[in-house]
């Protein structure tokens, strides 16, 4: 992709979202969506031209990210695509630094994913709290207009961090989140599983949420089969190495067969 006004080409005029077929050919509802915008040059390049392509139709940014920018500046010329705050306490530096975020952080003073108690004190929760409304503000003050929560390493989905989830969404009138994973490849019934489960239901009592979340590799290539009727949000990570064969995987998402069984929408559709 050269610059945003390859985004604002005739040919991304058109909705991505396969709005040509009929309701009544179409099956389940999906957002193809990528994480990490803002983290890399590369990886911004790598997700609007899939946005571009109308192979992706929503994609999340990170606040603190060294090119979020650059990612926030071309969301514009995607009105049709909804872009979430990738809420962070797992790398670079925070937008707030404080004693609070201790918890979060290396001896230099970056965000380091760390192993997280079940329960936090007063004093880290509100920390918290200050610095994903920070993030959030950041987005808007660029003019990011927010269509959901979700966040780097799913830290949102953390049942220590829930309260300052709600309280956040809250304050800032944010009604979409994430779910945690319903699905990965294994199935197996496990504690796993279960946890999920649990936590899904107390995150739809507050939120408007997809039935279904998970990574868009697991739903080509594994065994587990979603509902026909649901909706669900299939990530990818276009742009990162160690995730290439996630990102050829979208080629299948354009083809005739995907799309016939398939309607491709956004978090803003979601309700």
């Amino acid at each position: 992709m050269e610059d945003g006004s390859h985004a604002a080409s005739e040919h991304h005029a058109a909705d991505p979202r396969g709005s040509h077929l009929q309701q009544s050919q179409l099956e389940m509802r999906v957002i193809l969506h990528a994480d990490d915008l803002g983290i890399s040059s590369v990886v911004n390049e790598s997700v609007f031209c899939l946005l571009d392509e109308g192979r992706l139709t929503s994609a999340s940014i990170l606040a603190n990210g060294p090119e979020f920018r650059e990612a926030a500046r071309l969301s514009k010329f995607f009105p049709h695509c909804s872009f979430g705050m990738h809420l962070n306490l797992t790398e670079f530096a925070p937008l707030l630094p404080s004693a609070g975020l201790a918890p979060f952080l290396s001896s230099d003073g970056s965000f380091q994913r760390k192993a997280i108690p079940l329960r936090l004190d007063g004093q880290v929760q509100r920390a918290v709290v200050k610095e994903w409304r920070a993030q959030i503000a950041c987005l808007r003050n660029a003019g990011v207009t927010i269509s959901h929560i979700d966040s780097h390493h799913h830290i949102h989905t953390r049942l220590a961090l829930l309260p300052c989830l709600l309280e956040v969404c809250a304050e800032e009138k944010i009604d979409r989140v994430r779910l945690r994973h319903t699905f990965t490849g294994n199935e197996a019934l496990s504690r796993w599983r279960i946890d999920n489960l649990l936590y899904n239901w107390t995150l739809r009592q507050s939120f408007t949420c997809t039935d279904e979340f998970g990574p868009l590799l697991a739903y080509v290539k594994g065994p587990h089969r979603l509902p026909e009727s649901c909706t669900a949000e299939l990530m990818v990570h276009p742009g990162h190495e160690n995730y290439s064969q996630e990102t050829s995987a979208l080629t299948y998402c354009g083809s005739r067969d995907f799309l016939s069984q398939h309607e491709r929408i956004s978090y803003l559709d979601l309700n």
